[in-house]
């Protein structure tokens, strides 16, 4: 009988590990796609589909205002890599791509996407961001959802020089008035994220 080395079986060893490893990962796939509801599974489809009825023209739009996205998208590179302050065009391109992403809302694209040629014209408008809205107080300023300047105001409470001082504005953005009115125009794919940061901001207040 052949003996095999030590390195031989130790090779035979890991190649048996790393077969093992892939079917095991070929089964977890299959399970998980038996056992997933269809309409998860479904879910970027259905939504194109929900798009495409709310708007027929959806598609064409879409690419048309992603191709000027993607423009401002380079002059903001190209500040960047100059060292140019935009955190303020980072907040309206963050909030554009959700629109891009969840909405067929372009009316609203357009006028985010004129606030970024506006602010990349305009660098003071950058002050906006570390500076808290004197109607709620929150930080966000360049944001126009509620939830995204929630979480900008969740990200500046949670700063280190913030954490044993309370603002100078007291945050009204959780107001019982404004807050029902804001939740009940977001998706529940947003909900829970907002509602862990409801908890800490008020914890701050």
């Amino acid at each position: 009988m052949v003996r095999r080395s030590h390195d031989e079986m130790w090779g035979v060893l890991a190649l048996m590990r790393w077969v093992c490893l892939f079917a095991l990962g070929c089964w977890a796939t299959t399970v998980a796609s038996q056992t997933v509801p269809s309409v998860d599974r479904d879910f970027e489809k259905l939504k194109k589909q929900a798009f495409v009825s709310y708007d027929a023209n959806y598609k064409e739009s879409r690419d048309v205002r992603i191709r000027r996205a993607l423009v401002i998208g380079k002059r903001v590179d190209e500040m960047e890599a100059k060292g140019q302050n935009v955190t303020c065009v980072h907040q309206i391109l963050t909030e554009t791509k959700w629109l891009f992403s969840s909405t067929a809302d372009f009316q609203q694209i357009d006028k985010n996407l004129d606030s970024l040629e506006q602010a990349l014209a305009h660098p003071e408008r950058n002050e906006n961001t570390t500076k808290q809205d004197p109607s709620d107080g929150s930080w966000g300023g360049c944001y126009t959802q509620w939830f995204f300047r929630l979480d900008a105001t969740y990200d500046q409470l949670s700063r280190g020089e913030m954490r044993d001082r309370k603002p100078e504005v007291p945050i009204r953005l959780l107001d019982r008035s404004t807050l029902l009115t804001n939740f009940e125009t977001t998706s529940t794919a947003c909900r829970s994220r907002i509602l862990r940061r409801m908890v800490w901001t008020t914890d701050a207040n």
